[in-house]
Order: structure tokens, then C-alpha cells, then sequence
């Protein structure tokens, strides 16, 4: 299936994935490889790690749950595909995540740009550059294999080639904001 998606939809510089046996298999690493995509794993025993991941999918339940309840009269038990496939639709085609005269989820997705091979090389060598001068110990895994990279090389990488932007910007605290408006 990730293949499939690959060849729809361009193959992503990083997958971010957890430890599950699926992800760290031979076969997983092998369409990786082929696909030049770099691998990174949630450090173990970390479940906060793939937090924004899990609220997602969350998020996805509870809409196919709503769904499925409407469609027969308040069961939330039993979903079907075109339930899951109408919580679909409405998170990626009516959401505006930057406001409601903004684009959909989707047509940020498609707004974006295939990655190029030439991008994806100079990915990997800024990569390779970052994990070389951070001094990180690559001994080699007792498989033989190489190590994965770490999220701080990943990003690094990335805003090295220019393939990420981190703005920061100041966040009022809720509860300040909020007795500042209650005593107002």
C-alpha cells in the first residue's frame, strides 16, 4: 500500500513511524531504500513522541463513529468503509486549518511540490553531513546495519536544505487571556 501511495503521490523525504514490527521489518527497509526515503523512529518506550500521530487518528475515529451513527440511527458499533471514507472527505475537503476563507487540508496536499531527485540527493548528503558533525557514535547495529537517524539530525538536515521552515511566534497563555477579558 505505502508503495502505491509512493507512486500516486511522490515518495516523502522522512517517514515518521513508531517501533511496530511493520516499520522496522527487512521488507519496510528494503522499499525505503529503493524509494530513497529516510526512516525515523520515535526513540522506545516514548508513546508522547507520536502524539500529534495519535490525535490524527483520533480524530479520525470519532469522525467515522459520528458517521456511522447517523447513518443507522445512533449505533456507533458497526462502521463501514463508507463511513470511514466520509470522515475522510470532511477532514481533508471541509477543514480550513488557516481560517475559513483559507485552503482545505487537500488542497494544501496537492498545493505542494514533488520532491525532486536532486533534492532528494542533496537531502542525504546534508544528512550524512549533519550526522558527521554532530559526533553522534554510529556503532554499527547488531544486524550490521547503520543506525538510524536521530530527530534532531532529520530536522537539522531538512532546514539545511531548505526543506523546513521553523517560525516561532509568541503564544498568549489561555488563562491569562482569559481573567484579562474576564476583568476587563
Amino acid at each position: 500500500m505505502l508503495e502505491t501511495l509512493f507512486l500516486l503521490y511522490g515518495a516523502p523525504l522522512v517517514i515518521k513511524a513508531d517501533n511496530g514490527s511493520p516499520f522496522i521489518s527487512d521488507e519496510m527497509q528494503q522499499l525505503l531504500d529503493r524509494w530513497q526515503v529516510t526512516l525515523l523512529l520515535s526513540p522506545p518506550r516514548t508513546p508522547r513522541y507520536n502524539g500529534s500521530r495519535e490525535a490524527g487518528i483520533g480524530w479520525l475515529a470519532v469522525r467515522t463513529d459520528h458517521f456511522a451513527a447517523y447513518r443507522v440511527g445512533g449505533d456507533h458499533s458497526s462502521w463501514t468503509t463508507p463511513d470511514m471514507h466520509a470522515a475522510l472527505h470532511q477532514a481533508n475537503h471541509r477543514v480550513y486549518p488557516l481560517g475559513p476563507n483559507g485552503p482545505t487540508h487537500w488542497q494544501l496536499f496537492e498545493a505542494r511540490g514533488t520532491i525532486t531527485q536532486v533534492q532528494r540527493d542533496a537531502f542525504a548528503d546534508t544528512l550524512r553531513h549533519v550526522r558527521n558533525a554532530s559526533k553522534t557514535e554510529t556503532h554499527e547495529q547488531p544486524d550490521g546495519s547503520v543506525p538510524r537517524y536521530t530527530r534532531s539530525e532529520v530536522e537539522q538536515a531538512l532546514v539545511q536544505s531548505q526543506l523546513l521552515v521553523i517560525t516561532r511566534r509568541r503564544i498568549t497563555p489561555l488563562l491569562k487571556s482569559f481573567f484579562a477579558a474576564k476583568n476587563t
